[in-house]
């Protein structure tokens, strides 16, 4: 602006100048007036000259020029205000396209954010559980104590953690011995799986019936031969401690015939009377008693160790039966009776045949009242009783 007013300034002092010229050129025309008369006009020439605030305004300006000189202004004022007004606009435009940069930058962050925080909730959803500590367990459960991380005890059974399995010792059912076993799961962590309550008529059961061959506590293992891994360690689990720890004859069985081993029977539990325990991958996870010498144990996946390490629990009494001998099907009843009273004819026919003399030359010998008997250098003892 201060540049458009010297601009200004310059055009108003080269007309007045020029007028100043032509005001000279007039004077000294006017050279031959008498003195008396030129006086008095030259005096105000000189006066307006000698002036220097008065030098623009004192020389008069034609009309023309002042025209032009206010158009000139209004042009120029008219272009300083259409670049003001294209700079305010464009200042304008950058101040809306910063705005919409920043939304972006602020809405991308944003997601970011979220999806870290999305990310962070998955990988601790999927973070693998300490085994050595027990999350899942019932708060009430007056049996739990002692629960620190890699120990605790249940039902009196003391349990560490060793080697990445719940380690603890119990007692064989049949013989009273001590037994170390080694499971997977702890007990506490298996008390929302559903089971039948009169597992107890099944435990009876295993323990009197006999086979063909005259023996007793002889289960099947039934699997199907075509699964892999997972049902292979629950198979071996449940065998080993059938056999080992409560020192029962166990045999594997296979529910279909997926297989090329042939000395391995193809059993169901609809086509047997022989105790089985059927293995099986299926959902939920529960163990069902089919009664009266059916034992179903399932879950999917790995899912199926805990069904099958709830089981062996139950066996050795860690995890306490139903006391109140659950109401079963007459069925059930009956067959145990049955096998109760094989049981019993079989001991009788076996002290029967142990009252014999025996000629020593001293005397006879008579052992039928023992409770251990002998027969052909074979010893032989009655099944124990076992309570759920």
């Amino acid at each position: 602006m201060v540049a458009r007013i010297e601009k200004k300034e310059k055009a108003v002092g080269r007309k007045s100048a020029k007028q100043a010229t032509k005001a000279s050129g007039r004077v000294a025309k006017d050279a031959s007036i008498p003195a008396e008369a030129k006086a008095p006009q030259t005096s105000k020439i000189q006066e307006s000259l000698d002036s220097p605030s008065e030098k623009v305004l004192a020389v008069p300006i034609d009309a023309h020029d002042a025209t032009v000189t206010v158009a000139t202004m209004r042009t120029e004022e008219e272009q300083d205000s259409t670049e003001e007004k294209k700079e305010t606009e464009s200042s304008e435009g950058r101040t809306e396209k910063n705005k919409k940069s920043e939304f972006a930058l602020v809405a991308v962050l944003a997601f970011f954010v979220i999806f870290a925080i999305a990310m962070y909730f998955v990988v601790s959803d999927n973070k693998p559980v300490d085994p050595r500590i027990i999350t899942t367990y019932d708060e009430k459960d007056p049996l739990l104590s002692n629960n620190r991380p890699a120990q605790y005890t249940y039902n009196n059974f003391e349990f560490a953690f060793v080697d990445g399995l719940w380690q603890t010792v119990v007692r064989n059912p049949r013989t009273g011995g001590d037994v170390n076993i080694q499971l997977h799961h702890a007990t506490p962590d298996l008390h929302n799986i559903s089971r039948s309550l009169n597992i107890g008529y099944f435990v009876r059961y295993m323990f009197l019936f006999q086979n063909a061959q005259n023996q007793s506590g002889v289960p099947y293992v039934l699997y199907a031969p075509d699964a892999k891994g997972v049902m292979g360690v629950a198979f071996l689990e449940v065998y080993n401690n059938l056999v080992q720890g409560m020192s029962l004859s166990a045999y594997p069985a296979f529910s279909n015939n997926n297989t090329d081993v042939k000395d391995v029977p193809i059993l169901s539990c609809d086509d047997s009377e022989a105790p089985i325990i059927w293995l099986r991958h299926e959902s939920p996870t529960q163990i069902i008693y089919r009664e009266p010498n059916c034992l179903i144990v399932q879950g999917e996946d790995k899912e199926l160790w805990k069904a099958e390490n709830l089981l062996l629990y139950l066996f050795y009494s860690v995890v306490p039966g139903n006391q109140d001998n659950p109401a079963t099907s007459p069925e059930t009843i009956r067959a145990l009776q049955n096998l109760e009273r094989q049981a019993a004819q079989q001991q009788k026919a076996q002290q029967e045949s142990s009252n014999v003399s025996i000629n020593s030359g001293n005397g006879t010998l008579v052992t039928g009242n023992s409770t251990e008997t002998r027969t052909n250098g074979t010893e032989t003892s009655p099944p124990p009783s076992v309570t759920s």
